[in-house]
């Protein structure tokens, strides 16, 4: 036994911190015996090494530290003694316990806090420890050993085997070591993939299991990594700069693996589009180059929000082996602690390996629900444009023309089943007075709490459309507004939302819930994601729950206006994962509700067109979030430095966000053709309609820019449908004269026409002017977009977006190499050569915003879809 008489417990053991500190902070190995006076040596030696004169692994030797350093009175929980007790042992980095993570927060940080009070009570110090002395020394992880898939996977294998019992033998019971029986977290539709099946008569149990488990753990691992990188490196440091970039490089293998990628893909199921033989596109839909192949690898591929890791900065693209040495060995060691804390499934980690393999699980089933979904939008696409059966009578045979739906709505009407209009703002907007005081009535409503919710409801259905229409149109009169307008459509929107919330089964609510939707989409500009999907939700899924029969078949088309809404702030917040789920989810409930109130008993001529409008108007905007989405990914600089095959991958990507995109415009325009057939058969004039009247200028435009981004990506990243991509581009100009006839055509409309403009004389290489040859232009038309030139002037075009304010898309801002490349080959040259000449101070610019906790790439895209 040593003798420890010269030195005592304290700086035995003060020295032995001062040895975690070193190799905390990569101290070689070799050098850490001659710091180390002959006192403490004697006294830990045989703690620090192994049975074979190695230095203990980081894990082993910080489970004995904490051991040594527990008091000998152990502090309740939540006192000032635990705190301060644990306060020590993160600055020493021997705990990551987020309580005590704050206290040392809350004391000013200290690097180590002096450890001799604590060293005083601790109970690691014995008769009965050894004090065998040898050589120190540790083998680190190597730099380029730090992956997943190198040398520090047999790390992940035996936390796997661990966690997983792997040791007994085949057909006994294994009782795994996770916390929670895993069942509990599978869905049914799930469930089949055997994964935590410990009977014999499973053969396909034991591989998911193990395969699921070590992603679970690789993923659990890149938490507690970059839990242990936040905590423990010093970001004012210049030494612990070099760590984050290594942690930088590291992190991502961990946290996003390419096995999680490949579960995603592994649950793609083509079969589901019964409708689609071989390769290509759908063509019994009646939309053209409709491809849901690309849809479903959308919905497989996660969507970008380019957040930072926490608490790790660098350059995510330096290579490792590029790193100073020292910064690796630091690394290594926090991988060491990681893979020891998920393996022992600590409470401590941040995301538990449980809780990594139910998110995998919901992934995949949720993967499963939206490819089931899209399977009933084909199938509804179908019956919408499938052709009334001919019969013996008269009534029959005079169908013989419409569609299912034309004639459906046309019996209806036959039948005097009309329905009545059920309008969500009004002709007339109201006067300011008139909205003072229904926003006075709503804030008394929110903050007394003695109104019944129904009461409000009442007063918001007899005002609200025309305070909506006053306030999304500006156009109210008669004194003036108390508050700014944005200020007055939130209050108006929370306190309609609350009481829609309370009491969702009255009447009113169909009224009330249309303006909240109506104003919602508008306010979703104007606000965090946060807050307005909040809002959304609860009003949603109240109105999805009344109980009242008689307003059900009314609440369809008002449920899938707000649902058309819920994407929109984090789609304009760049957002694009949860953005992307929510347009999908309300493209899946609009086709419900359209069916099942087509099948109703108590269907309605009103009713079914009324779910009609809220399903196009869906269409529309999940084709505005996809390619919002796509044109983000363009004008983002980050492709450049990687190497070939993530570059193609990254085309490919973008290639089926357009395609995606495309193919939901494709069927809203299939919609808006239903629509305007309501109107020429004369059954619903169009001021019955409750639909916007912008909404057939906002589809022509994207008609146009979806089939030029998705023209422009197969021709730079093509597959199977890349040959009759330019068949399509030709009809660019008959779209474009078509758009200029129409009723209701703004500012922004023609910042976008004029800006489709430029994209098609560059993709087809034609400078003839889109509009030549046009009977007929909206009053408004501006000289540039007008039909009397035959040849499109450039430089006019690009004035007109300058000296008002808009930006030229991404045009000008492209930044990935192979986009560039087609559309200067396919313009001859002549793409160059305008960016080289073209400024414009308004440029399509990617810009940071922090909502909540995820930081987020956002664009400022001027669309006249969703009026920004």
């Amino acid at each position: 036994m040593a003798d420890v008489s010269d030195g005592g417990p304290v700086p035995v053991l003060r020295a032995v911190l001062r040895l975690w500190d070193d190799l905390r902070n990569g101290v070689d190995a070799e050098l850490l015996g001659q710091r180390l006076d002959q006192t403490a040596m004697r006294a830990v030696g045989g703690h620090l090494e192994t049975g074979d004169g190695q230095l203990c692994a980081p894990s082993e030797l910080r489970r004995q530290l904490v051991d040594w350093l527990r008091p000998r009175k152990p502090a309740a929980r939540g006192s000032a003694a635990a705190a301060d007790f644990g306060a020590f042992l993160v600055s020493w980095g021997l705990s990551i316990d987020p309580e005590w993570v704050e206290h040392w927060r809350a004391t000013g940080s200290p690097r180590c806090v002096e450890p001799d009070p604590h060293l005083a009570r601790a109970v690691g110090w014995g008769d009965d420890r050894p004090a065998r002395a040898g050589v120190l020394h540790h083998v680190y992880l190597d730099g380029v050993e730090l992956f997943p898939d190198r040398a520090a996977g047999k790390l992940v294998d035996a936390a796997v085997e661990r966690l997983l019992n792997a040791t007994a033998s085949w057909g006994e019971p294994k009782h795994s070591r996770l916390e929670h029986d895993m069942r509990q977290w599978l869905r049914e539709a799930v469930g089949k993939m055997g994964l935590f099946d410990t009977s014999a008569s499973s053969a396909a149990g034991p591989a998911a299991t193990r395969e699921v488990t070590r992603l679970a753990v690789t993923m659990a691992t890149g938490a507690a990594l970059g839990s242990y990188a936040s905590v423990q490196l010093d970001v004012s440091s210049q030494a612990d700069e070099a760590v984050r970039a290594v942690a930088a490089a590291v992190l991502p293998h961990w946290c996003d693996p390419p096995e999680l990628h490949e579960l995603r893909r592994l649950c793609l199921d083509y079969d589901i589009l019964a409708g689609q033989h071989g390769e290509g596109p759908d063509d019994d839909l009646g939309v053209g180059f409709a491809d849901f192949r690309a849809v479903f690898r959308t919905f497989a591929s996660k969507a970008r929000d380019f957040r930072d890791f926490r608490g790790v900065r660098g350059d995510p693209e330096r290579h490792p082996v590029e790193a100073d040495p020292v910064a690796f060995r630091r690394l290594a060691v926090l991988l060491d602690l990681a893979v020891a804390d998920v393996r022992d499934n600590s409470s401590a980690i941040p995301r538990r390996v449980e809780t990594e393999i139910a998110e995998l699980v919901r992934q995949a089933g949720e993967l499963l629900e939206r490819q089931r979904d899209t399977s009933e939008m084909l199938e509804l696409q179908r019956i919408l444009r499938g052709r009334a059966p001919t019969g013996g009578d008269r009534r029959q045979r005079s169908h013989s023309t419409l569609t299912y739906l034309e004639r459906l709505l046309t019996d209806l009407s036959t039948d005097r089943r009309q329905g009545r209009a059920v309008p969500s703002r009004s002709d007339r907007p109201a006067g300011w007075r008139d909205v003072n005081k229904l926003v006075t009535s709503v804030n008394s409503y929110l903050k007394d709490g003695h109104e019944p919710p129904e009461q409000i409801l009442k007063r918001l259905a007899a005002d609200m459309p025309a305070a909506v229409t006053a306030l999304t149109s500006s156009q109210g009169g008669g004194g003036e507004l108390d508050l700014d307008p944005a200020e007055a459509r939130w209050r108006l929107l929370v306190g309609a939302g609350d009481a829609l919330a309370k009491r969702p089964d009255v009447y009113e609510s169909v009224i009330v819930g249309g303006s909240f939707a109506e104003l919602g989409w508008v306010v979703a500009n104007e606000h965090a994601p946060a807050p307005m999907r909040l809002r959304m939700e609860q009003v949603q899924v109240a109105l999805r729950g009344s109980v009242n029969g008689r307003i059900k078949d009314d609440l369809s088309g008002v449920v899938a206006r707000i649902l058309r809404a819920r994407p929109l702030a984090d789609s304009k917040h760049a957002n694009f994962d949860v953005a992307q789920r929510a347009a999908h989810e309300s493209v899946a409930y609009g086709t419900r509700a359209l069916r099942d109130v087509m099948a109703s008993p108590e269907r309605t001529v009103h009713r079914i067109v009324a779910a009609l409008t809220g399903l196009q108007l869906s269409l529309l905007q999940a084709g505005g979030v996809f390619v919002r989405s796509a044109e983000t990914e363009l004008i983002v600089p980050m492709g450049r430095r990687r190497t070939a095959a993530q570059r193609q991958r990254h085309a490919e990507y973008i290639r089926d966000l357009a395609t995606t995109s495309y193919t939901y415009i494709n069927l809203a325009v299939a919609r808006l053709y239903d629509i305007e057939g309501v109107v020429r058969a004369g059954l619903l004039r169009r001021d019955e309609l409750n639909y916007p009247n912008t909404a057939a200028a906002s589809t022509a435009a994207m008609a146009m820019r979806t089939l030029m981004l998705w023209a422009t990506m197969q021709l730079s990243c093509p597959d199977k449908v890349a040959d009759d991509v330019r068949k399509l581009v030709p009809s660019i100009p008959e779209q474009f004269r078509q758009m200029l006839t129409l009723e209701h055509l703004g500012r922004l409309n023609f910042a976008d026409m004029t800006r489709i403009a430029i994209h098609y004389a560059f993709l087809s290489n034609d400078l003839s002017h889109p509009a030549a040859g046009a009977k007929k232009v909206h009053p408004d038309t501006p000289p540039h977009l007008g039909s009397g030139a035959a040849r499109l002037d450039l430089a006019a075009c690009g004035r007109y977006l300058v000296d008002n304010g808009f930006d030229t898309g991404i045009l000008d801002v492209l930044e990935v190499e192979v986009v560039r490349n087609t559309l200067n080959e396919t313009s001859g040259g002549r793409f160059d050569e305008w960016c080289a000449g073209y400024v414009n101070p308004k440029r399509r610019t990617p810009t940071r915003f922090r909502r909540g906790d995820v930081s987020h790439v956002a664009t400022r895209l001027w669309d006249s879809t969703v009026g920004w």
